[in-house]
């Protein structure tokens, strides 16, 4: 149960990433 939290927040780290770099880009 641990790992599926951990795997959402990285996911969800993930896609914050992306759309910083986006916006940075833009």
């Amino acid at each position: 149960m641990e790992n599926l939290r951990i795997y959402f927040l990285s996911q969800y780290l993930h896609i914050i990433l992306l759309l910083t770099q986006h916006v940075i880009y833009v």
